[in-house]
This record gives structure tokens, sequence and C-alpha cells, in this order.
């Protein structure tokens, strides 16, 4: 969103969203509009996400590649909140040089429910489902608290990560969050020989459903405006 280089407007046909290359440095504009709809030209991806999530900006965090440098990720973050509770997080990260995401951006792993391969528009992901809590270091948590918003103490965490090759290992993760009730799971306490209850199963169902309905993917299509 800063530098713009060698810049030409690409449009997405359905919103007449302009968008503006960085041509030398490989950083891209990222747009997001009125609509919940986020757009970002490299690596390409177009999001839209619901109404019922409000979207509080950007925010930009270091990590490290695999080969031991350092590399600056940038993430885009909507919530979903009562008064000063947050309720539901959904945000995107696009984090340049990097091969495979590390997990420890996203919180304290208390379990690993679910994992495989998905296909969101029509780029194939690794798509997790993770019970997780906060410690306070994540860049996203970082990003929120300070808005003065209070965070679920455990939360169910849907991810979807992919490396595109095609524009110099751009990581992308498109990452769905919910705090969950402490009564059904409790992130403290749980073992990792724990079986899911009948419950614990029908509230996973139920969260599948919630983020298939929180957003949605579509395949990147752009065209150059003369």
């Amino acid at each position: 969103m800063r530098q713009r280089l060698r810049s030409w407007c690409l449009v997405t046909v359905t919103l007449g969203v302009c968008i503006l290359y960085a041509g030398a440095t490989g950083r891209a504009d990222v747009v997001v509009d009125k609509n919940n709809q986020f757009v970002s030209s490299i690596p390409g991806l177009r999001v839209i996400v619901s109404p019922a999530f409000r979207y509080i900006g950007e925010t930009q965090f270091t990590t490290t590649t695999e080969f031991g440098d350092q590399t600056q990720g940038s993430a885009y973050v909507f919530i979903e909140n009562v008064s000063g509770q947050v309720k539901r997080i959904f945000y995107v990260k696009l984090i340049p040089e990097l091969l495979a995401f590390p997990f420890n951006l996203l919180g304290n792993i208390a379990a690993d429910l679910d994992s495989g391969f998905c296909v969101l528009g029509e780029r194939q992901y690794q798509c997790t489902t993770k019970l997780l809590s906060f410690s306070g270091n994540e860049p996203v948590v970082k990003f929120i608290s300070p808005q003065g918003y209070f965070l679920p103490p455990c939360l169910l965490a849907k991810a979807f990560v992919a490396s595109d090759p095609t524009t110099n290992n751009w990581l992308v993760g498109i990452f769905y969050l919910e705090g969950v009730s402490e009564s059904v799971f409790a992130c403290h306490s749980w073992k990792s020989a724990s079986q899911l209850s009948g419950d614990q199963r029908n509230y996973i169902a139920q969260f599948e459903q919630n983020w298939m309905n929180a957003f949605t993917v579509y395949a990147w299509k752009a065209f150059s405006i003369p």
C-alpha cells in the first residue's frame, strides 16, 4: 500500500476495485472495501467476508524463514464482537519468501483435531482444525488487544495455508477463529490422548458450518486497464 513503482491498474470485474502493483519490489497493494471485500494483487486473492465481521485494519510483523532470514508479513484483521468481547476473528496473512507457516504465530496449540487438503478459489490449501489459546505474543493478538477488546480464553481455529511459488514464494494464510464454550472444550485441561465426546463432535460440526458461512474465497481474475 505504500510503494508504487511502475504501477499499473487491475480491476476485478464485479466491483471495479483498482489495485496497484509495486512491480520492482514484489510488494502488492491490498484493498479492503466497505462491503468487506479483501483483494490482493500479489499473490492474487479475493475474499468476501460476512457482514457480521468488521474490518479493524492491517498489522505488520516479522518472522523467520526456513533459511534463517527475517521477513515481514502483514495480517488483515476482521472481528465480530459484542461490546468489548471478541466472539470471532477472521484474518488473512500474506508473508513473502516463506514456504511453511510457523504455527506459533497462531497460538498455543492444545489439540490438532483435523488436517488435510482443500481447495478455495481454485488454489489448494493445507487445511487444519485446531484447539488453541493465546499467549499474548501472537501478532494478531498484539494488534487487537490494545484496541480495548477482550479475547476468548479458548478457541477453535480453522487454518488454510498455501505457498505460491509463482510469486516469489508468498505464503497465503486464511484463518477463522471462534471462542468456544469452556463447558465443552477447555484448552488448559486438554490432554493429547483425549477422545472427542458426542457433544464435542457436534460442536465441531457446527463450527465447520460457521466458517463456511463466514467468508468466501473467489478465483482470482484481474484485467488490465489501458
